[in-house]
Parts: structure tokens; C-alpha cells; sequence
């Protein structure tokens, strides 16, 4: 008995090996320094949670360190100066993925998507708060892989399927840091109100061996400007910068006959802010990733049968790439915000999050984006107090994308881009929030292919000489691989005895069978 498995063509794909989420809370008891002001009214906590390093252990754990801003704006009493606290909450996880799930680590690209799951804060006293809280990593690891497609002797009548895929795929990702100096032109900057950066892909281009990334990290902040007459601030500015960024990606035996699709992540951003000269030095880690893929006509094996012996044949599974394509889209969210605090006379700052994001298969020309938002805004009141309102409400957006099917996988990432209000009659303000889609939109199909063929020597087939051809009908169902295999005889012979130059053809009226 003979069990054949030897390889001649192999099939690369990216499977996702893991995809889940690692959580962390986050306690912190913090006295105030005695050149801070007591507090009289907490206006606003925030968590911000950034990544330090990430990197795996073996194939089944991968080490986390982190890193959480807590931020907290208040009021002292008998003041409209705003004051900040600004601590940082750092952490270390081990996180079990699986045993074995994760191959070789050039082949693996991981993205981590951390998140702020909940804050509550209070005064114990008016120098001590009390912050309780957690945050969580959304972790998605995927790998390519290859499957190798099993060699069959000539002895074994074979019928192959040719399909198109992206039979080819590799890559890889590398981690960058960018330092650059902001020039706000703001002196007296007393404290950083928020920040957010977000990455975008400007340019991919592959040569050979090399893929070569340009793209943009722009740097969204608030801080605010320190008053003269006492400690905290009373004006808050925001800014905009973008910093370019460029990576040069190695990935072996890739020239221009592939297509490269490229993602950057921000894990950490830092911001200094310098009082004296309006400048703010910007620290920045992120990753670029790179999946590079080709299309290729591939003959998959789909049945057999030998002329002299029972064999036996195993069937299974596989999960080709038809296509993968990107897709970037900008779209308005709009909502509306009350202030509880009496009529707004200005607005300090307004900024936006969404989170607990989900996108599946709407119909065959659309995907469904679906997420949370939270609005907030730092408002001045008509009687001059200061007040923080913020509102959390569900969204859920129709992106276009054509000829979806249900084997179709999303890769994405959203995020808020800018903010900008109106105050209404009433007192309410209009809120717009501009979201940046990216994904990639990967087309796949589950195709049936023979993984293993057993050849029983021990049982020889029984051969009847008495004849040197058949005769059969086929009744208009049948080809010439089915009718070759009913009667154990070789492809080739039926389509030459009968003049065939196609083996899928179907078949009618009489047909010659020539005998082994």
C-alpha cells in the first residue's frame, strides 16, 4: 500500500491564527503637588492607552507592554482656570494564543488595536483623586501559509480544476520611530488638553525584492494657554500638523508582477509641549505592514482513479484568495450636543471617539460599518462657567464595496479625522465628526481538493479480454472523465477513440470505450 503525498505546486494564503483581546485594568490613587491648586470640580477624565513594544514568545505567547495617559482636567474653587493632571499607568501581559498557532514570524503580521473600555474618577479630598478604570488591546495576528498540492504518478488518471487566486503571497512588518518638532507659534502652552495621531498610506510601489512606503501621520491636538493671573488656563488652541513618513519593506522573490497593499498603525505618540518657544516635540512609534500577492492559474487536483488498482482518495477544504482589493472611504457623522450647564458662549475644545467597531456583509455591494461614538465638549457658558458635556450613541454606515460574496474577509481600521461644531439658537451644538475608512476587502472561495491518494497494490483490478472496445450511450449528462472512470480506462484513449479535444464535454448517443 502506497500513500502518496509529495509535492510539486504549492498554494500560499493569509489565515487569520488568532484574533482577541487582551484586558487591563487601571487603578490609580494620586496626590496633588502642593503648587496645585485644590480641586473643587472634576470636569473630565480620559484614558488613553498606547502600546510600548509587542513581540512573540515561541508560537504560542505573545508578550505586551503598555502604556495608559490618564488625563484629568478640574476646577479650583472660585476660578474658571483650567487645570490638568497627567499620569501614566504602565503594564506588562502575557498573552496565550494557542500552541503552535503561529508559524514562522517573518510570515506573521500582528495588529493591535488598544482601546479605552471605561473611566470613573473622583476627589477623595480636595488634593487626592481616586481613578479606577481598564483598558483592552484588540489583538489580530495573521500568517501566511502554504499548502502543498500532492503528486500523482502517471500510473493515476488525474482530473484538475484550473482556478485564478492570489497564489502567491508573502509578508511583512516592520516597526519605525519618527521624531519631528511642531511649531504651534503659541507661547505659554500650559498643558496638552488631548491628542490624537492618524496614519494614512499615501504611495506603495514594489521593485524587485523591495516594496518602498510613503505616507503621512497627521497630528491632531488641543492644549491649552496659561493664564497670567493665575494658575491653569483659560484659552484652549487646537492644531493640526502632518508628518510624513516612508519605509523601505525587504520581502524575497517579489517583483512588479505582484500587488502590494500597505497599512500603517500608530502604537505610541508622545507630545512634549514647551512653554517658552510654542514648540512640541512629537515621539512616534509605528509599524508598517506590507501583504504583497499575485494572480495566478492554478490546477487543482479534484478526482482520480487508477486503471489497475483500488485506490482510495481523501477529500478536503481549501480556502483560496480570489481577489483583495483596498478600499478607503471618508464619510460625516453627525450628532448633537446639550450642555447642561446653562447657554454656551463658546466652545473650547470638541473631539470625538468610536469604538466597539464591527463590519460585516450587508448585501453583495455593500458592507455595514457599525460602532459606538462619543462626543464631548469643553464649553464657556454665558455666566462664564466651564463645563464638560459628552454624549455616547450607536452609528451604523453603509460603505460600497462590488461583488461580495459570503467567503469575503475585512481587514479595516476607522478612525476620527477632524471635528467641527456649530452652536445652534437654542444653546445645543451641532457636532460633524469626518471618519477615515481603510480596509481591504479579500474575495475567497472554499474549493474541494484531493489532500492524499492510498494505492492498494494488493487488490489488482480484474480485466475482462475477451473484447477490445465497448460500447456505451450516454444519455447527454455524462463526459468523458465520467465515462472513463465508470469503465476504468484511460481519458486520453476515450477522447481519441471518439475524437474529443475536450474531456468536460458532455456526451450523447454512442460512445467507444477501448479496453486496458
Amino acid at each position: 500500500m502506497e500513500e502518496l503525498r509529495r509535492s510539486n505546486d504549492t498554494i500560499s494564503v493569509s489565515e487569520i491564527v488568532y484574533d482577541g483581546q487582551a484586558e487591563q485594568g487601571v487603578e490609580l490613587d494620586h496626590t496633588l503637588p502642593d503648587y496645585y491648586p485644590e480641586i473643587f470640580k472634576i470636569l473630565s477624565c480620559r484614558l488613553t492607552p498606547r502600546i510600548l513594544s509587542y513581540s512573540l514568545l515561541g508560537d504560542s505567547k505573545m508578550m505586551l507592554d503598555g502604556c495608559v495617559d490618564i488625563r484629568v482636567l478640574y476646577l479650583a474653587e472660585g476660578s474658571d482656570a483650567i487645570n490638568c493632571i497627567e499620569q501614566h499607568y504602565t503594564y506588562s501581559k502575557t498573552v496565550e494564543i494557542g500552541k503552535g498557532a503561529v508559524p514562522d514570524a517573518e510570515d506573521v503580521c500582528i495588529k493591535l488595536t488598544p482601546r479605552a473600555d471605561y473611566c470613573n474618577c473622583r476627589a477623595v479630598s480636595g488634593r487626592r483623586i481616586d481613578v479606577r478604570g481598564a483598558v483592552s488591546t484588540k489583538i489580530h495576528i495573521t500568517a501566511q501559509k502554504s499548502y502543498s498540492l500532492p503528486r500523482i504518478p502517471e500510473s493515476i488518471q488525474l482530473k484538475k480544476a484550473e482556478v485564478t487566486c492570489c497564489g502567491s503571497n508573502a509578508a511583512a512588518e516592520k516597526q519605525f520611530t519618527v521624531r519631528e518638532e511642531i511649531e504651534t507659534g503659541a507661547h505659554g502652552i500650559s498643558c496638552l488638553i488631548r491628542s490624537i495621531a492618524i496614519p494614512k498610506v499615501t504611495d506603495v510601489r514594489i521593485i524587485a525584492d523591495k516594496v518602498i512606503v510613503k505616507g503621512v501621520v497627521t497630528i491632531n491636538a488641543s492644549y491649552g494657554i496659561s493664564s497670567q493671573e493665575e494658575q491653569g488656563c483659560r484659552t484652549v488652541e487646537r492644531m493640526s500638523a502632518d508628518i510624513p513618513v516612508s519605509q523601505i519593506m525587504d520581502i524575497a522573490d517579489i517583483d512588479d508582477s505582484f500587488t502590494g497593499n500597505a497599512e500603517l498603525d500608530v502604537l505610541n505618540c508622545e507630545l512634549e509641549c514647551s512653554s517658552d518657544s510654542g514648540i512640541i516635540r512629537c515621539n512616534i512609534l509605528a509599524v508598517c505592514r506590507v501583504t504583497c500577492s499575485r494572480q495566478e492559474d492554478v490546477l487543482i487536483p479534484v478526482d482520480a482513479f487508477s486503471t489497475e488498482y483500488e485506490i482510495d482518495q481523501s477529500v478536503g477544504q481549501l480556502k483560496i484568495m480570489r481577489s483583495c482589493t483596498p478600499v478607503s472611504k471618508q464619510f460625516s457623522l453627525k450628532s448633537q450636543l446639550n450642555c447642561d450647564c446653562g447657554e454656551i458662549e463658546s466652545v473650547l475644545d470638541c473631539s470625538a471617539d468610536i469604538y466597539n467597531l464591527s463590519c460585516t456583509i450587508e448585501n453583495d455591494n455593500a458592507l455595514s460599518l457599525k460602532g459606538a461614538m462619543c462626543t464631548q465638549a469643553l464649553c464657556r457658558t454665558t455666566d462664564g462657567m466651564i463645563c464638560y458635556n459628552e454624549k455616547q450613541e450607536s452609528f451604523e454606515y453603509t460603505v460600497p464595496v462590488d461583488n461580495l460574496s459570503k467567503n469575503t474577509t475585512v481587514t479595516f481600521n476607522a478612525l476620527c479625522n477632524d471635528t467641527d461644531y456649530t452652536i445652534r439658537s437654542d444653546g445645543a451644538l451641532d457636532i460633524s465628526v469626518k471618519i477615515d475608512f481603510e480596509g481591504l476587502v479579500c474575495i475567497g472561495e472554499n474549493i474541494s481538493m484531493l489532500e492524499s491518494i492510498t494505492i492498494h497494490e494488493d487488490k489488482p483490478l480484474s480485466k475482462d479480454n475477451r473484447y477490445a472496445l465497448k460500447i456505451c450511450y450516454a444519455n447527454g449528462d455524462e463526459n468523458c472523465w465520467t465515462i472513463a472512470k465508470k469503465y476504468r480506462t484511460p481519458v486520453s484513449s476515450v477522447m481519441t477513440e471518439n475524437d474529443i479535444s475536450d474531456e468536460d464535454t458532455l456526451l450523447s448517443g454512442m460512445v467507444i470505450i477501448p479496453a486496458m
